[in-house]
């Protein structure tokens, strides 16, 4: 039960207070005269004397005026001129008090009041008390639950009161009865009922569950109301004034104390009730006219409680005037709106009672994916709008006035069931809502009438709000439960700047590693307080699974995995436990079974299934075995929990999650539909617990096959991109423009990577465009086959369809192709790839650093040659980046690489013509998104002057400081959290402007922002080939330089 802060409210001028408590079983009820039905009932079938004193009744008289209590022990009071018993007990069993209108001082305005003293309730215990009154002239009875003290019933702070003629009028039970009492945080101090009395007569039911909700029935009719935080439980009691109201059949019975079956509760009965609940009102006079709402003060500015209910109040509008709705565009106009602030909801449940009022437009409307808490108006074409500015997220739910249904928005295919199922509209009705994935249902009256409508996969929930036009329509009585799941995803936006975020719903649901990642894909750090790092992100994509019971453990999900040595691909079972102390924790895997054949096994049955696999295995070797149960036999394996996923701490961790991996069991390929089943469980000595479920999956559910074979069809690359089967390695991608829609890689280092169970060569056909002016558009791949260098290939122009020379033996691989040589000799757009066999989804290098180089000629690689005449020969022993030192820091640090550099080019050329491209030429606009930021920035500029290499000679540092200092500012706007390093000194000094370098790295004032000089040699001596660029050593040399400096640093 959510807390709740309430305001002080005034003391009430009235005789006294009923109060209403929650209610657990009773203890020690019933004596010889009263009917016993077990502990958990208590009924009185005829009060008596003795009875009183014997039950723990205690008779007290209340001045309301000051809020005295006297109490009279032996249960006689002398009233004015005569002197009888205070309680009289009448031969019918009921009993009634004793009084005169003609009393002295203030006794005829006094309260007698019997308080059942025998058992104070708790908040949250629940109850339903019974009682009979009978009111005559000049009489009043009342009735109060969470009584703290016998008798202080008038001015209680954690009392409610029910009592009749508060007036003293002659005819006591007029049909009206007040309420009163801080727990129900009334706007006015009370609330009227009606009571449709009949002879005098009131049959009462008064039912509390969860100390929140609140049910008066009086003669058949219902009001629903919520208790504040000011109900604490307590006695209950009954009252009278002056001699003529009697009392009988009083019961009392609790109820079993369960959870509540909905997660919030409020009567709408209570505006400050609902401001402490966290509810807020907006409003706007033409919402669909571009009039947003705006938010209120207060909920009362514009609603009032009526009729234990929520309605419009008169402000702003007059019935008669203009503003009638006769006279308005359409009923969506002059709306007040009410929205729950303290939860969003995206699956769900609600209902809540509404009555259209007379004149019944603008009809009551429940909205709900509400984006903000300030409401926007639902889209609803209107006959008067062809283009309504409604909001693009909220959905509405309206009945009008003869039970039509209407959903409207823009998630949802939009829907109007007709019906006249209702004529009478001062008649309260029950409105249902269930909105789970893909499907928005609606019902009326159970099933009077019903309606549903399709859910777009882009709703991502919201907040929930009531909206109100000006008419008499209101609502009352609201639940809302949301729907649980075992698992569920949703998109994330993270706050500007966050470098943690602590996933929502944890009292339910866990986060567990992986299953947060990033725009791509990319797996985010877990850290020890289950925060998730999400420095640089801007969306992320989260999956939570449900908690463990208490003490237990859970098997929550399945994913596929490749084993780093053996390269098979191997099914992976999760299991979490929040439990650790004094226990193993292992996994048991059954294999060949369908989920309801393992799903019928009895935790009996599954101990018997360990118990005998670790006898027989004692060592527990990676074995499957055979177990007869019956006329079943399972093949079985039990693994041991040996590493971890995640904890919440290095040592003495309480939580624990971790993963059991199939490595081997897919390697013939025969048995991608064979279901395994896997189900963790906890042992402590003898004592096994397993989780609640097992978990099932084949290596067909993670497989994608494409039956494709060698020259004979083609598999667009693009769809496959789509499909996401490839993955993306640098600064290459899907571009579409006037040459077509392929897959473009132009920077040295970039390309692609597959992986799957593949058998014979691998074709790539692909085009050559947007080559520099007098080079020879010949471009040169690098094949790398399970992290192994294979060798770099010439490709050819146009058309040209490459074999990779792979001859694949039909295991699980992953290959690997990056662009060798320089971008000048244009872009390589793969169009379509061919091969044989099962392609996986790639696999992500978690928690890898993301390092991007920017550079000229010595990033390209240039100088890594054996001689001149083979400069540009890739292929031949010529230029090669896979040598070049930006690929040996890469591979060094196991980074994710991204290369931009083109030879002969300036620092202004760089930023503008290079940095904000995909390809060469201005090719693909590159997304600088917080899913692609980087960790590192490189800068290796410089050499080629600042603004283009004819004019390099005359260039001052304050030219290069200039262009250095716009260039760095341009790489932080796009990466507010990299380093940046501008590494100098792997060419002639005397070409080279060191102190400019250091001054625009000063200039920039940034502690992330590093000028580093690399290197020893400041000679030609040792250089590569053409005396100029660094040799292929000194490449490998000043790669493996860079990444130990970049290990300083201690980024990841």
């Amino acid at each position: 039960m959510k807390k709740i802060s309430i305001r002080k409210i005034p003391a009430i001028v009235l005789s006294i207070a009923v109060v209403v408590s929650a209610f657990i079983p009773l203890s020690g009820f019933g004596t010889v005269t009263a009917q016993e039905n077990g502990a958990d009932y208590y009924s009185v079938t005829a009060f008596t004397k003795d009875q009183l004193k014997n039950d723990g009744w205690v008779s007290t008289v209340t001045d309301p005026s000051t809020g005295a209590v006297t109490q009279n022990e032996d249960s006689i009071f002398a009233q004015g001129k005569k002197n009888e018993f205070w309680w009289k007990f009448n031969s019918d069993g009921s009993i009634q008090g004793q009084g005169d209108t003609d009393c002295e001082n203030n006794f005829c305005k006094a309260y007698q009041s019997l308080t059942y003293t025998s058992r104070k309730f708790e908040a949250t215990e629940d109850f339903t008390l019974k009682l009979k009154t009978v009111g005559a002239w000049h009489s009043s009875a009342a009735i109060s639950i969470g009584v703290q003290n016998a008798g202080d019933i008038v001015l209680s702070e954690n009392a409610v009161t029910i009592v009749s003629n508060t007036a003293n009028k002659e005819n006591s039970e007029d049909g009206l009865y007040t309420m009163f009492g801080a727990p129900l945080g009334l706007e006015y101090g009370t609330q009227k009922l009606s009571t449709n009395a009949s002879n005098n007569t009131v049959e009462w039911e008064i039912t509390v569950t969860g100390g929140r909700k609140l049910a008066v029935t009086a003669n058949g009719v219902t009001r629903y109301f919520d208790l504040n935080g000011k109900y604490i439980g307590g006695y209950v009691a009954f009252a009278v004034r002056n001699s003529y109201t009697t009392i009988s059949n009083f019961s009392l019975e609790t109820l079993d104390s369960e959870t509540p079956s909905y997660d919030y509760y409020t009567a709408l009965a209570s505006i400050s009730n609902m401001e402490a609940d966290g509810w807020k009102s907006a409003y706007s006079e033409n919402p669909q006219r571009d009039v947003a709402f705006a938010d209120c003060d207060s909920v009362s500015k514009y609603f009032k409680n009526e009729d234990c209910g929520i309605i419009r109040n008169e402000v702003g509008f007059n019935w008669s005037s203009n503003n009638s709705y006769n006279n308005w565009e359409d009923p969506f106009q002059k709306m007040g709106a009410l929205t729950y602030t303290e939860k969003q909801y995206k699956y769900f449940t609600l209902s809540v009672e509404y009555r259209v009022g007379d004149p019944g437009i603008p009809w009551p409307i429940v909205t709900f994916g509400q984006p903000n808490t300030t409401p926007e108006m639902f889209y609803k074409t209107t006959k008067a709008l062809s283009n309504p500015t409604g909001g693009d997220s909220a959905i509405a739910i309206y009945p009008e006035t003869e039970g039509t249904i209407n959903i409207a928005g823009k998630h949802v295919t939009g829907v109007r069931k007709e019906s006249t199922a209702f004529t009478n509209r001062n008649e309260w009705h029950t409105l249902t809502l269930n909105v789970v994935p893909g499907k928005v249902s609606v019902f009326v009256d159970q099933d009077k009438v019903s309606a549903e409508t399709e859910l777009s996969t882009e709703y991502i929930g919201g907040y929930i709000s009531l909206m109100l036009g000006h008419s008499y329509s209101r609502f009352r009585n609201m639940h809302i439960t949301e729907i649980e799941y075992d698992s569920f995803t949703e998109n994330v936006n993270v706050a500007d700047g966050s470098e943690n975020w602590t996933p929502e719903n944890s009292d339910k649901y866990f986060v567990p590693y992986g299953g947060a990642a990033d725009e791509n894909g990319n797996i985010l750090e877990k850290n020890y307080d289950g925060s998730f790092n999400v420095k640089g992100k801007a969306n992320i994509n989260v999956t939570y699974f449900k908690k463990p019971e208490s003490g237990k453990i859970t098997t929550f999900g399945t994913s596929f995995k490749l084993a780093e040595d053996i390269k098979d691909g191997g099914i992976q079972f999760g299991s979490y436990t929040e439990d650790t102390a004094n226990k193993e924790f292992y996994t048991l895997i059954i294999r060949g079974k369908d989920e309801s054949t393992v799903a019928a096994l009895t935790d009996e049955q599954k101990q018997n299934m360990v118990n005998a696999y670790l006898n027989w295995n004692t060592g527990l070797q990676d074995v499957w075995g055979s177990y007869a149960d019956g006329t079943e036999t399972y093949e079985i394996k039990v693994i041991k929990q040996r590493k971890y996923m995640w904890k919440d701490a290095a040592e003495n961790n309480t939580v624990l999650q971790y993963a059991i991996r199939l490595y081997g069991d897919f390697a013939s390929g025969n048995n991608s539909e064979v279901k395994f089943s896997a189900i963790g469980f906890s042992k402590s000595g003898d004592e096994i617990s397993f989780a609640n479920a097992f978990k099932t999956a084949a290596y067909g559910d993670y497989a994608k096959q494409f039956t494709v074979s060698d020259g004979v069809g083609k598999v667009d690359f693009v769809t496959l991109c789509n499909l996401g089967y490839v993955k993306t390695v640098g600064r290459a991608g899907v571009v579409e423009d006037e040459s077509g829609k392929s897959f473009v890689t132009a920077y040295t280092n970039s390309g692609f990577e597959i992986s799957g169970n593949l058998t014979g060569d691998i074709w790539l056909t692909s085009d050559t465009t947007d080559k520099a002016p007098a080079t020879s558009g010949n471009n040169y791949i690098t094949v790398i086959l399970d992290g192994e260098y294979k060798g770099t290939y010439w490709r050819g122009g146009a058309g040209c369809r490459d074999n990779l020379k792979l001859n694949l033996d039909g295991g699980y691989h992953t290959v690997r192709v990056e662009r060798a040589n320089k971008v000048g000799e244009g872009n390589m757009r793969i169009t379509s790839i061919e091969f044989n066999g099962t392609l996986t989804k790639p696999q992500i290098n978690a928690g890898a650093l993301s390092i991007e180089v920017l550079g000229d000629s010595i990033s390209e690689g240039i100088g890594t040659g054996t001689s001149s005449d083979k400069a540009w020969d890739s292929a031949g022993g010529g230029d090669n980046a896979y040598y070049s030192y930006a690929a040996v820091m890469g591979r060094e640090l196991n980074a994710n690489l991204s290369v931009v550099a083109y030879a002969g080019k300036a620092i202004k050329e760089v930023r503008e013509e290079c940095y904000p491209y995909i390809g060469h030429g201005g090719v693909g606009n590159y997304n600088f998104s917080a899913a692609n930021q980087k960790d590192v920035v490189v800068i290796n500029l410089g050499t080629n002057g600042a603004y283009n290499v004819e004019t390099r000679g005359n260039d001052t540092d304050d030219d290069i400081k200039n262009e250095a200092i716009a260039l760095m500012t341009e790489v932080r706007k796009n990466n507010p959290n990299a380093y940046i390093i501008w590494v100098y000194g792997m060419m002639a000094p005397n070409q080279e402007h060191f102190a400019a370098y250091e001054a625009a790295v000063s200039a920039m004032n940034d502690g992330k922002i590093i000028a580093y000089k690399i290197g020893e040699k400041n000679s030609f001596t040792g250089h590569g080939y053409d005396n100029y660029h660094p040799s292929k050593d000194e490449h490998a040399a000043y790669g493996k330089e860079l990444a130990e400096y970049i290990k300083t640093l201690n980024i990841k």
